[in-house]
Formats: C-alpha cells, structure tokens, sequence
C-alpha cells in the first residue's frame, strides 16, 4: 500500500512538473497603436486577446499595457479602422499601425438624432444641393429646406 501511495505521488509530481513546462507563460505586452496617415496615437483602440474576452483599451497617447501569453494574437480594433491581427511570438514591446478603412466609414447616414448605417435606414433620404438653395429667393434658413425635394413636407406653424 504504502509502494502504491509513493508511486502515485510521484507520477501525480512528474505530470505537474511537465505541465508547468509546457505551459506558456503570460508575460507583459505594451506599446502604442498609431494611425497611419499622420502617425498620431489612437485612444480607445480596442486590444483583445484572440478568442478570448481578455484584452484592454489605448489610453489617449495611444499606449497600451498587456498581460498575454507568449504564442497568443492580439486583434487591434477601432471604429473607422481596419482590424488587425498580431502575432505576439514572445515579443515585449508591439507597435502597431492602423489604416483607414473608408468603405466603412461611407455606410454611416448622419440622422437629426444620431448616426444609423445606411442600410438600416428607414424612409426617404433626399439632398439639397448649394444650387437649388442659392436659386431661391429666401428669407431665412428654414425656408431653405421647405420644398425643393418633393419628398420634404416642412410645416411652420402659425404665430
């Protein structure tokens, strides 16, 4: 009895001792997300450890901190920015440039009470150009929108 317990401990210590070994250590990545065009940091770039929920923000220099493993990939994302991924291959330090992703940034419609993709959009969108404003004779701002695109009812009241 006492062989078998002495045998088990010491097959139990060797299986710990080789996964501790072939276990990945976390170690600390920093460095600094720029755009770029004029190689200025981004703040609030979003910095996660792939397939993981583990990851952090880019302060407003830039510059990030990160406790990651070795062999992971991190995924830099920000709106109005192409996402990237970066092997971390047991590099500390990780500078990463973004580029401007301007298919995205074409799909946004301003609306009077925020921003909506163009596709989730719904009714009439219509556009008044400096022409058709210039063309009229008007007295104030608002008049200005009331009526050139037939698909625009404006309403003042009365006073």
């Amino acid at each position: 009895m006492r062989k078998f317990n002495c045998n088990l401990f010491l097959s139990l210590l060797s299986l710990l001792v080789f996964l501790g070994f072939t276990q990945v250590q976390a170690q600390t990545i920093s460095g600094i997300v720029t755009d770029n065009t004029n190689g200025e940091g981004i703040p609030g770039v979003n910095i996660l450890i792939k397939n993981t929920t583990s990851g952090t923000i880019s302060d407003v220099d830039g510059n990030y901190n990160l406790e990651a493993p070795g062999d992971a990939t991190l995924v830099f994302s920000f709106v109005g920015f192409e996402t990237q991924e970066v092997n971390v291959a047991g590099r500390q330090v990780l500078n990463v440039l973004l580029a401007a992703d301007l298919t995205e940034l074409s799909e946004v419609v301003v609306v009077g009470y925020g921003t909506q993709r163009k596709v989730d959009l719904t009714g009439a969108v219509g556009s008044i150009t400096a022409e058709q404003i210039t063309a009229r004779p008007i007295t104030s701002p608002d008049q200005a929108l009331a009526g050139p695109d037939c698909r625009s009812k404006y309403h003042q009241p009365s006073r």
